[in-house]
C-alpha cells in the first residue's frame, strides 16, 4: 500500500491558479505532515520482517535513536505486511506497563488492545486463556493462519509481563496459530536484551530479541536522493488524490513541467546536514546519520517556501535553513552524536550459526 492510499479520501482536480494552490495547500499532507513515506531503511525493515515471517520465526526486533522515524515505519509496516502476508492477522501493539499490580491486569490490558468489545471484569476464568480464545477468534474471523504482532515500545514491558506474553504466544501456537512478534524500540532494546541474558531469561530473548537489528537513519546522499524521488512520484503520493500530481509537482507546477525535480536537490540537502554536523563534530561526519523525522522536517519547509504556481526555477538555495528549522541541530550532542548507532555491530558469527 503506498502513502496515498493512506491520505484522506480527497477527490478535487488539482489547482488551475496559485489562488487556488494557496488555498488548497493549507489541507495539503506535507503541510499537515501527514504521510508515510519509506525511506531506505524502512524497506529493509520491511524486507527483514517478511522475511522472517516467511520462514515461521520467533521474532523479528529493531531499535533505532530517538526521532528516526520508528512510530512511522512500524504504521507503514502495518499496512506493508497486510499486503504482503494477506494470510495474516497483524495486530499493532504500544508496549506499556499495565496501570494495577494485580496479576492479570497485564492480560487485560492485551485483551483489550485489538479495538473489540472491553474486557468485563465481572468474567471469569483464567485470563491468559481468555485472551488466547480471542486472538485465536480473531483469526478465525480473518481467515488467517498466522498472527503478527506489531510491538512498539517494548522494552516498557516488564519481564512478568513478557513472560505473559510468551505464555500467550507458546498456547496460540499450540492451537495451530503461527505467531511472529516483530518489536520496536530505542536503544533500551540492548540493554534489555543484556539483562535477560544476566538473569537466565534466554527463552525471553529468543521469543522476542533474537536478531536484533538496527533501525537506522539516512546516511548518504544517495538515500537523500531516493526520500527525495518519493516526493516526485505521483504513484507513491499524490494530492489531490487520484489527481496524478506528485507532492513536488503541487508546490512547483510549472517547474515540475519544465523538467526540474525534488530529488535534483540531494546535493545541496545532504551538504546542508553534513554542514550542520560538523560543527558538532569537527574530527569528521564519517558514520552521519539524519533521523527521518528531521529530514522530512527539512522537506516540508523547502517545499511550502518555496512553493509557487508559475515559476520555471524554484528557490531551493536555503537548505541551511530548512536543516535548521528541522530540529536536527537541536539533537545534536542531546538525542544524537555522529556516529551513534542503536545495535552495536555484532562480532562476526560462524558459517551456518542461527541467528
Amino acid at each position: 500500500m503506498d502513502a496515498s492510499d493512506r491520505q484522506d479520501e480527497q477527490n478535487d482536480p488539482p489547482p488551475a491558479t496559485q489562488e487556488q494552490q494557496i488555498i488548497m495547500a493549507a489541507a495539503h499532507p506535507v503541510t499537515l505532515r501527514k504521510y508515510l513515506m519509506p525511506t531506505p531503511s524502512v524497506e529493509r525493515v520491511s524486507e527483514r520482517a517478511v522475511s522472517r515471517i516467511g520462514r515461521r520465526l520467533a521474532c523479528c526486533a529493531f531499535a533505532g535513536l530517538p526521532r528516526f522515524g520508528k512510530s512511522s515505519a512500524i504504521r507503514y509496516l502495518e499496512a506493508d505486511l497486510r499486503d504482503q502476508v494477506p494470510d495474516a492477522l497483524v495486530l499493532p501493539v504500544i508496549g506499556q506497563k499495565a496501570n494495577s499490580k494485580a496479576p492479570d491486569a497485564f492480560s487485560n490490558w492485551l485483551y483489550e488492545t485489538d479495538g473489540g468489545p472491553p474486557f468485563k471484569r465481572s468474567e471469569a476464568g483464567d485470563p491468559v486463556i481468555r485472551v488466547v480464545n480471542r486472538f485465536l477468534a480473531r483469526a478465525y474471523d480473518a481467515k488467517a493462519n498466522q498472527l503478527i504482532l506489531l510491538v512498539d515500545e517494548l522494552p516498557r514491558l516488564t519481564i512478568d509481563e513478557l513472560t505473559t506474553l510468551a505464555d500467550i504466544l507458546n498456547k496460540l501456537v499450540k492451537a495451530d496459530l503461527r505467531c511472529t512478534v516483530v518489536s520496536f524500540g530505542t536503544e533500551q532494546m540492548v540493554h534489555l536484551k543484556s539483562a535477560l541474558r544476566l538473569t537466565k531469561r534466554t527463552d525471553l530473548v529468543g521469543r522476542f530479541l533474537a536478531g536484533l537489528t538496527s533501525f537506522d537513519g539516512i546516511s548518504s546522499q544517495a538515500e537523500a536522493e531516493a526520500v527525495l524521488g518519493q516526493f516526485d512520484n505521483p504513484e507513491i503520493a499524490d494530492y489531490p488524490r487520484g489527481s496524478g500530481w506528485s507532492f513536488s509537482r503541487f508546490f512547483c507546477p510549472c517547474a515540475f513541467v519544465n523538467g526540474w525535480r525534488l530529488s535534483h536537490e540531494a546535493k545541496h540537502c545532504w551538504c546542508a546536514f553534513q554542514t550542520a554536523a560538523r560543527e558538532f563534530s569537527p574530527d569528521g561526519i564519517e558514520g552521519l546519520q539524519v533521523g527521518a523525522e528531521y529530514f522530512t522536517a527539512a522537506v516540508e519547509y523547502m517545499l511550502t517556501q518555496a512553493m509557487d504556481y508559475e515559476t520555471t526555477e524554484p528557490d531551493f538555495e536555503d537548505w541551511a535553513v530548512a536543516v535548521s528549522e528541522s530540529g536536527f541541530i537541536d539533537s545534536l550532542g542531546e538525542t544524537y552524536r555522529v556516529g551513534d548507532v542503536a545495535v552495536p555491530p555484532a562480532p562476526p558469527r560462524k558459517k551456518g550459526a542461527e541467528e
